[in-house]
């Protein structure tokens, strides 16, 4: 695509504004939204000065288009042209080169999946759909009729495309996953009553029923102070049943929404926003790729990738964007492993899915796993570890036959395991950390607190866990960067930061719980200050804390703590078990 409006108005490759004068972007910006279509000279004027144009309108407009076509010219990525008519213009482009044309095309296509009971692959083009945004539409264009309508139509159906891949994933009983970020939603559209139902519904799926009533009566209240009006039918509906604790509301499925019954597929719906990680992604599809071709004969063993990274470090979201990506070319289908105790609690439901009966199940220990391995060993699947703590963990995962590929996500590097593809996921850069701020609060929002959100990002140490649940505590308060800069930079920043599914202090108390006793001792004593471990005298428990992300070698050859792991050191150091031990 060389035509993007879908955010900032950009052309062919240029990163870049398209123009810099403002009248010239307001003039390409209404040729575009008419594009191929004749455009008056009187119309454009009126939408140019607002229904009041001067006398030399038609001149200035003249002028406007010879330099719009110059600057074409010199840009020969795009293609668009202006033709002149009959006292008026037209602006020539291929549909297919609009990045709104191609959204919608990608939510038809998923429209037309669903319909024909393909979830799954509608989800991957509502995600493809939906990464097409880089803000608000037309951010940059001054406001004209035609631009401020259009841009409020593209916004409705990015809404609803959203909608539609949320109602995918709550419906596939996904229900953890679709409260974070419906979480985010409804603190951005708070009289959005689609979201809202959906939040409910996914709470109550969760086990989280008092929460779903407090979303209800949050929504009805805002309604209420905000328009004069109740809740609509769905949602009083929905309302009276989780009252009821129907437990119908929770496994609903659209009834377009079925398994494949000759495959197995867990994989949950892409992030929309897989904050800054294409890179990476477009490597590893590559890669599995051609793992995925070669005969299982010319190799010894299952193919294993290792993505590692710190807590909220994104792992888990590019594993999935992998998967989706490559899932056609594993017949046997995928499986997700979550490993955070080893997987025991896991392993009855991998083996439901591979087809034993219930009374085959056992009730746990080696002989389960025994039963998972020759479950899979003639199967070609993608299989995803995710949140490995150790060595051990991901041994009893492996298929012992070489016909699958496997996706192993950690906060550990996991030296012990060899014959692996690595792949780190470290913090996002300035620009990158930005882009998911966007995402949440808005570009024109970032636009104008430029110098505060940078320095948000820079808190946050680019961790894309942490820039989103600043940016839900953006959303939810209804807080300028500047406040809760002050609020991070305050005695207890987590509190702000504690945000439903977004939460860092369990991902981070996970991380603190798997050290010795003399780690944490030394984690408390460097939160504190006492002390700088560097790379030639570093104390005993370095390695560990640097295997688990709670520091990071720094560029004077030391090593650094971010901010917000800081804050939760010092805090569990306070504790009267901590002090007690240090």
């Amino acid at each position: 695509m060389h035509v993007r409006i879908l955010g900032p108005l950009k052309l062919g490759g240029h990163e870049q504004p398209a123009f810099r004068s403002a009248k010239r972007r307001s003039t390409l910006a209404v040729l575009l939204i008419n594009a191929n279509v004749f455009v008056p000279l009187d119309r454009l004027a009126a939408e140019i000065w607002d229904d009041d144009p001067p006398a030399t309108a038609e001149g200035l407009l003249r002028q406007y288009v010879f330099h719009l076509r110059r600057s074409l010219r010199e840009r020969p990525g795009a293609a668009v042209r202006i033709d002149t008519g009959l006292a008026g213009y037209v602006l020539r482009v291929p549909p297919e080169e609009i990045d709104s044309h191609a959204f919608d095309h990608l939510v038809e296509q998923a429209k037309d999946d669903l319909a024909g009971g393909r979830p799954a692959e509608a989800a991957h083009a509502l995600t493809t759909a939906l990464r097409l945004w880089r803000g608000p539409a037309l951010v940059d264009i001054p406001p004209t009729p035609s631009v401020t309508a259009e841009a409020r139509r593209l916004e409705e159906r990015r809404l609803a495309a959203t909608e539609l891949l949320m109602d995918i994933q709550v419906a596939s009983g996904d229900h953890a996953m679709a409260v974070e970020q419906l979480q985010m939603l409804v603190a951005r559209y708070p009289r959005r009553e689609q979201l809202r139902e959906l939040l409910m519904r996914a709470m109550y799926g969760n086990g989280r029923r008092a929460e779903a009533l407090a979303v209800y009566q949050d929504g009805r209240q805002t309604l209420i102070d905000e328009v004069g009006i109740e809740p609509g039918p769905d949602l009083q509906r929905l309302h009276h049943k989780i009252l009821a604790d129907d437990n119908g509301i929770a496994p609903r499925r659209s009834p377009l929404v079925t398994r494949q019954r000759d495959r197995i597929d867990q994989l949950p719906p892409e992030t929309a926003d897989l904050a800054g990680r294409d890179g990476r992604r477009d490597h590893l599809v590559e890669l599995i790729g051609e793992w995925a071709r070669t005969p299982p004969g010319d190799r010894a063993a299952p193919r294993v990738v290792l993505l590692s990274g710190g807590a909220g470090s994104g792992k888990t979201a590019l594993a999935i964007a992998v998967a989706h990506r490559v899932r056609h070319l594993f017949e046997d289908g995928n499986m997700v492993v979550p490993l955070t105790d080893g997987g025991v609690t896991t392993l009855p439901r991998a083996l439901r899915a591979l087809g034993a009966a219930p009374r085959e199940v056992p009730g746990g220990g080696e002989d389960g796993f025994d039963l998972y391995r020759r479950a899979v060993a003639d199967r070609r699947m993608l299989l995803i570890l995710d949140d490995a703590w150790t060595e051990g963990d991901v041994r009893r995962w492996l298929p012992a036959e070489p016909g699958g590929v496997v996706i192993v996500t950690s906060r550990s590097l996991l030296t012990g395991l060899g014959g692996m593809a690595r792949v780190a996921c470290p913090p996002l850069g300035l620009g990158d950390g930005l882009d998911v701020l966007a995402g949440i609060v808005g570009a024109d929002q970032v636009a104008a607190g430029w110098e505060h959100f940078r320095a948000v990002v820079r808190w946050c140490d680019g961790v894309p866990l942490a820039l989103r649940a600043a940016g839900a505590a953006l959303l939810r308060r209804r807080a300028s960067p500047s406040d809760l800069l002050r609020r991070l930079h305050g005695a207890r920043p987590l509190d702000e930061l504690d945000h439903g599914e977004l939460a860092l202090r369990p991902r981070l108390r996970a991380s603190v719980e798997r050290l010795s006793p003399g780690e944490r001792r030394l984690l408390h004593r460097l939160a504190a200050g006492h002390g700088r471990p560097d790379s030639e005298a570093a104390p005993p428990g370095v390695d560990r804390l640097l295997d688990l992300h709670l520091i990071e070698p720094d560029a004077a050859g030391g090593y650094r703590m971010n901010a917000w792991t800081r804050a939760y050191a010092v805090e569990a150091a306070n504790t009267p078990e901590a002090r007690a031990k240090l």
